[in-house]
């Protein structure tokens, strides 16, 4: 096993039914962190109390105490700058870790150190059914590294299992602290530009533990679609900035984006354009790729429209009729969107 130290933190605001738990699955790991910092964020429940109970138990936990209620993006970034080991895991009281998940991730970052995290398939319950189920990538059978350009190719607008995200905390100081414009995609996006830059490691295998619960939890914002075009426009500030040119290829690659689909009108994409002081060289390729990807979504809900529809004769034309009504209606929405940018920055 290498020597390489792990950080478990963990924000808490009222999470006294569940946060016991979660701290009990974090401590009783096999390979144990040097120590969990636990983020207080102006709790007025009992959890607090239940953390010192915890910390009688645990040693390695330690409770920082925010003056204010300030939120748990302020949380975890005040504990980024707190922790000193060499990776860092953000552990959230819904959630828990399974056996093996420290020890199995530590020991494939430590064959892989260029790797900027390291990701595990997960098991998820639905907090309002009771339902469960596993999810797997399905990548590789054992254990490895993954290069961006790897990734990239088998993501095809999924995403990486977040609540399995263990960074490197070295490479997510370059990246920088999450950002709070990006709300409950601030990590998803940090992992995927250190996945994308210095690839992942991988285990194949569900370790950690994702509750879903669509009402309380804060990823519940993505449901609000005004908020979420905000989020989705902060996003493409940053992507159509010169910071994020060297993954953009591998940001179109995988699809990445699709998950703003719902909100991704070109409105949406003029404003992100225009609020990026200095474009990179790529943002036209990106744009086009945008508009693909509402065209394809398009394309694929009226084609399932008239399938219910019509019957097996009358649908012979219809694929080829629907993709070539919104390949030309995307391309003059692609022509009006270029010449409003360019009147733009005529008039700068």
């Amino acid at each position: 096993m290498s020597s390489a130290t792990l950080t478990v933190v963990m924000p808490n605001f009222n999470d006294s039914r569940l946060i016991g738990r979660a701290l009990e699955s974090i401590c009783q790991q096999s390979f144990s962190p040097t120590e969990v910092v636990v983020i207080d964020d102006g709790s007025t429940d009992n959890s607090i109390e239940i953390i010192t109970e915890c910390q009688k138990r645990f040693p390695i936990i330690r409770l920082v105490k925010n003056e204010t209620n300030r939120g748990i993006i302020y949380s975890v970034n005040r504990a980024l700058h707190i922790a000193q080991s060499d990776y860092l895991y953000f552990a959230s009281a819904n959630d828990e870790v399974l056996p093996g998940f420290f020890e199995k991730s530590m020991q494939t970052l430590a064959q892989y150190p260029q790797a900027g995290l390291c990701c595990t398939d997960i098991k998820s319950t639905d907090a309002k059914t009771g339902q469960s189920h596993e999810a797997h990538k399905g990548w590789v059978d054992e254990p490895t590294y993954l290069s961006g350009d790897f990734i990239a190719e088998r993501l095809d607008g999924s995403n990486l299992f977040g609540p399995s995200f263990i960074y490197k905390r070295a490479f997510m100081l370059k990246v920088g602290e999450f950002r709070p414009e990006l709300r409950w995609h601030c990590d998803w996006f940090s992992a995927h530009v250190l996945a994308f830059r210095h690839g992942s490691c991988y285990v194949p295998e569900p370790l950690a533990f994702w509750r879903d619960d669509a009402e309380a939890s804060y990823c519940s914002g993505m449901k609000d679609l005004k908020r979420q075009r905000q989020v989705f426009v902060e996003v493409l500030k940053l992507m159509y900035s010169p910071d994020y040119q060297d993954i953009m290829p591998l940001v179109i690659k995988s699809r990445l984006l699709a998950v703003f689909i719902p909100v991704m009108s070109l409105s949406a994409i003029v404003e992100g354009l225009c609020k990026t002081p200095r474009p990179n060289s790529s943002a036209s390729r990106l744009t086009r790729h945008l508009i693909a990807l509402k065209a394809e979504r398009s394309r694929r809900r009226i084609s399932s429209s008239f399938s219910k529809t019509y019957d097996r004769t009358g649908l012979a034309k219809v694929p080829g009729i629907v993709a070539n009504q919104f390949d030309q209606a995307y391309a003059q929405a692609f022509a009006r969107f270029d010449k409003l940018r360019k009147s733009l920055r005529s008039s700068k």
